[in-house]
């Protein structure tokens, strides 16, 4: 009896390392999704079809709805977003026109 119960545990602690390892695999996908800019890769990883689903970035808020966490990973995975520049927020975007500095904050335009 013992026994049987020893190996019952066993096998839920099993399960529960293997669970645990399957979302790591595909948190790790979708990084590598957001990474490489693959929008529709990204939002592959959201239950689109629920009505309350939602999707929270750091500093920005929450996006409620389809609508919302598509836009919001579509804006976030632009191929033509310039790394390294920001918007008047300081959030980085396709940065202000002609800003060649590696970060760009305010109204103001860089000289030259």
């Amino acid at each position: 009896m013992i026994e049987q119960e020893r190996v019952r545990k066993l096998l839920h602690s099993i399960e529960k390392l293997e669970s645990y390892q399957e979302i790591q695999n595909e948190m790790g996908r979708m990084i590598a999704a957001f990474n490489f800019r693959q929008a529709q890769q990204v939002l592959s990883h959201f239950a689109l079809e629920k009505e309350k689903v939602s999707l929270e970035v750091a500093d920005e808020g929450v996006f409620e709805g389809r609508e919302a966490v598509e836009t919001i990973v579509r804006e976030k995975t632009d191929e033509n977003r310039r790394i390294g520049t920001a918007d008047r927020r300081g959030i980085s975007s396709t940065g202000d026109e002609g800003c060649k500095a590696s970060v760009c904050m305010g109204n103001k335009k860089p000289a030259g």
